[in-house]
């Protein structure tokens, strides 16, 4: 009997045994599926890491790109923008203009010479002019709306100052002081803001002549 008992007891631990290995096993290839797991699932991870990291590359690249070709069309939009201004700015000269030539011509020969008049033209002179000749109201008043609108012009960034400084400052100086009487008079007594600009322009100018002599 106690053999029998021994023997149940050895059958009883080895199956015990077995039933331990196979656990062990088991757990042992259950740790082994986890690490492979764990092992595609952070090579996966890292594929799409790497495949974002290139998409933000590309994008980066993309973005430089645009940004460089944007900065080439301002650019050249700055260039066509500074030249029509230049051009506009001719388009102020009065040999550019057969009527405004003939306005200067009118002027001239009715009062003289206008670059070479050392004293503004009174307004008794004007009137003497106006009764022998209306129509020299509108001719005044032409060429001075021209000066006003370059002036307006240049103040809107429209026209080239530089450009416009460099061809007509002294003409423009010249008819502002020769007809200065005619710009007081037309202020004070129908509009207050008649030729703001082209005074603005001309007081502006003025210091600048000065300045480039002084600096001679």
């Amino acid at each position: 009997m106690d053999t029998v008992a021994d023997l149940m007891q050895v059958v009883i631990a080895f199956s015990m045994i077995g039933t331990l290995v196979a656990a062990t096993c088991q757990l042992h290839f259950l740790r082994k599926q986890i690490k492979q797991q764990d092992r595609d699932s952070k090579s996966y991870i890292d594929l799409l890491a790497q495949q974002l990291e290139h998409q933000i590359q590309a994008s980066k690249q993309q973005a430089t790109l645009v940004s460089k070709q944007i900065e080439q069309l301002k650019n050249q939009n700055e260039i066509q923008y500074n030249w029509v201004r230049k051009e506009k700015a001719l388009e102020y000269s009065l040999s550019k203009n057969q009527q405004l030539q003939q306005i200067r011509k009118d002027l001239d020969a009715a009062f003289g010479n206008i670059q070479t008049i050392q004293e503004p033209i009174t307004m008794k002179e004007i009137g003497e002019k106006l009764k022998e000749d209306p129509s020299k109201y509108t001719v005044i008043s032409a060429l001075l709306a021209h000066w006003e609108n370059l002036a307006l012009a240049i103040e809107l960034e429209i026209v080239d100052e530089k450009v416009a400084y460099e061809m007509t400052a002294g003409i423009v100086r010249k008819y502002v002081y020769a007809f200065q009487k005619f710009i007081n008079d037309r202020r004070r007594n129908k509009n207050p803001r008649a030729y703001k600009y082209l005074l603005e322009l001309d007081e502006k100018w003025a210091k600048k002549l000065q300045q480039g002599i002084n600096d001679k």
